[in-house]
């Protein structure tokens, strides 16, 4: 397998029966396949190759040429010895280079074939190499054009060609089986497998998969990428198919290559062992969209307990705040470049208000929703809030002052995980606006309604002081009393039977907000009470007509007897003496009637 840097560089772990250790000290872009002993991988940081596990072989040692170089690709070759392999990788300048115990196979100076005419198919200058993979009988080269060239030996003799092939290849792998070949991964996604027979062209086979019939359309679901160990190759699709394709073109038996789990998030990666531990089936792992692995091998037989001891050790890594960045096979463990999960936004910070979100005033409270991102592991959050991109406080919370007026204010989160720092910012609201004018308390009147009497108006308050102009104004039956603007209001005849309401304007710039109290009246005139003369005078009168009540009820009274006593035949002095007192109560009858008469003419003149 040609193994290309990614992106994102990490520490090279290694997966295997037994541990699960870290290798290496800085950051890795590329780690080599089919090894275990010797392991090499591409830095991070200047591009160049360093042997991270060695076995102290020196024909493993990095040559000369190649120290210092910034690697493109990286391929490799295991055996079963410690103290073989090959290694294979392009430098920056498009060439490849080859070296190892197991070099004899195809002797070093056997590359410099890849840079003839031959290869080229006429004279030209030297290839451009952007991918290489090598087994033990084949050197396999992708160009920048999409060609492939390849070195066999066969009966003695280096053979150097480019292979007549009906697509362009974005990918290759290395197949170990037989005299050795090639899984191509085509540009438009299929996949084809050249085996080296001895023939000028070698066999090309179309793997028997209905899913990757379709050429040169390609298929529906297409490879994004493939990986190979020994006779199997395995693939990943579009779609998050994953595809076991033996040397010959068919599909591997699946009865083994079920994992224990079904697969949670789409498969991405896959790779395969070489040989591992004698195992006669397959063991490969997938790598998930998920940052999860899978390790697929026979779960029956004498074989189940070494898959579940790699599937125990994929299971414990610890992946907290990281990400797999790349996965290769090697001999007997897994290779995996193990990095910070990339540092970045997954839903930016939002803002909501107990107002109107688009006009916001002043007097509204902010609430903003702090940005998430794709890592939370060591990672530090803050959250500031800006006006007019100036940090003006921090939290989640904000509330709009005079301070803000006229500004546009935004919510930032900001997540900080070492010397990162990636911000992340909301849709901006405002200007902010001075709230709409409105009334706060209206006005009140104070008073009676009575002619010659004054009202007093409490004017209407207001939600706003600042920039507020306050005008007072008094009104009858709705109509301005013209001249009354102040607080006070005498009543004269000229309101008499009109209702009274008392108004406060407030202005500020082009609001107007008028607010008028409850109406009171009409307005009446007051009753006029009697002179204490007059009330005299009644007085008088009442109790001469009193005088005059008890004075005729003794005449009465009188009449009585004398009629009784004449009819008793009483004696005649009595008689006499009973007519006398008649004459003497007519007589006071006759004088309480002129003092009530004349009484009565007294009020008349003192109460008219």
């Amino acid at each position: 397998m040609a193994m290309e840097p990614v992106e994102l560089g990490g520490s090279v772990v290694q997966v295997n029966r037994d541990a699960t250790p870290a290798v290496g000290t800085v950051p890795y872009t590329a780690v080599s396949d089919g090894l275990d002993t010797n392991v090499f991988a591409v830095r991070a940081g200047d591009g160049t190759l360093e042997r991270v596990v060695t076995d102290g072989n020196a024909a493993m040692d990095i040559p000369v040429e190649v120290a210092g170089e910034r690697i493109v690709a990286l391929g490799a070759h295991g055996a079963t010895a410690p103290d073989s392999g090959m290694v294979a990788v392009v430098t920056e300048d498009g060439l490849p280079h080859l070296w190892g115990a197991d070099a004899d196979a195809l002797a070093v100076d056997a590359v410099a074939g890849l840079t003839s005419p031959e290869l080229l198919g006429g004279a030209g200058a030297p290839a451009t190499a952007e991918q290489i993979a090598v087994t033990g009988g084949v050197l396999g080269v992708l160009l920048a054009d999409g060609r492939v060239g390849v070195v066999t030996y066969v009966l003695g003799a280096y053979d150097y060609r480019v292979l007549d092939l009906p697509e362009p290849v974005e990918q290759i792998a290395a197949l170990d089986g037989g005299g050795g070949a090639l899984v191509l991964r085509l540009a438009n996604g299929g996949a084809l497998i050249w085996n080296s027979d001895g023939t000028d062209q070698g066999t090309v086979t179309v793997p028997a998969f209905p899913e990757m019939a379709g050429r040169p359309t390609g298929p529906a679901d297409p490879l994004i990428d493939i990986q190979s160990s020994k006779s199997l190759a395995v693939g990943v699709t579009a779609a998050g198919k994953v595809y076991a394709m033996s040397q010959g073109g068919t599909r591997a038996n699946e009865d083994y290559l079920a994992p224990t789990a079904a697969l949670e998030d789409k498969p991405v990666e896959a790779t395969v062992l070489s040989s591992p531990f004698g195992m006669s089936t397959p063991v490969y792992m997938v790598r998930t969209e998920g940052n999860q692995l899978h390790v697929y091998g026979t779960s029956a037989g004498s074989q189940a307990s070494r898959v579940a001891q790699y599937r125990s050790q994929a299971d414990s890594l610890d992946l907290s705040g990281k990400e797999i960045a790349s996965l290769t096979g090697g001999y007997s463990s897994f290779q995996l470049i193990v990095a910070d999960a990339d540092l970045a936004v997954e839903d930016a910070p939002t803002i909501a208000s107990s107002g109107d979100i688009a006009n916001p005033k002043v007097g509204d409270t902010l609430t903003g929703t702090p940005a998430t991102f794709t890592v939370s592991e060591g990672v530090t959050l803050t959250n500031e809030w800006l006006a007019d991109d100036a940090v003006v406080t921090t939290g989640t919370e904000l509330v709009l002052t005079g301070d803000h007026l006229g500004e546009t204010i935004t919510f930032r989160t900001t997540a900080v995980r070492g010397a990162e720092s990636v911000p992340s910012v909301s849709e901006a609201v405002g200007p902010v606006a001075l709230p709409d004018l409105e009334v706060a308390n209206a006005p009140t009147i104070a008073g009676t309604p009575l002619v010659g009497s004054t009202l007093t108006g409490t004017p209407a308050t207001f939600n706003a002081t600042d920039g507020v102009t306050l005008g007072n104004q008094w009104l009858a039956n709705g109509e301005v009393i013209v001249g009354a603007n102040g607080t006070t209001l005498a009543l004269s005849s000229a309101h008499e039977g009109k209702t009274i309401t008392f108004r406060t304007t407030a202005v500020r710039g082009a609001e107007t907000v008028p607010s008028t109290s409850a109406g009171v009246g009409p307005v009446t005139v007051p009753k006029v009470g009697p002179t204490p003369e007059c009330l005299a005078a009644q007085a008088a009168a009442g109790a001469a007509q009193a005088a005059l009540g008890g004075a005729q009820a003794k005449v009465t009274k009188a009449k009585a007897k004398l009629k009784k006593a004449k009819k008793a035949k009483k004696p005649a002095a009595k008689i006499k003496k009973l007519k006398k007192k008649l004459k003497k109560a007519k007589k006071a009858q006759k004088a309480a009637a002129s003092a009530s008469t004349t009484a009565s003419a007294n009020v008349t003149a003192k109460c008219s």
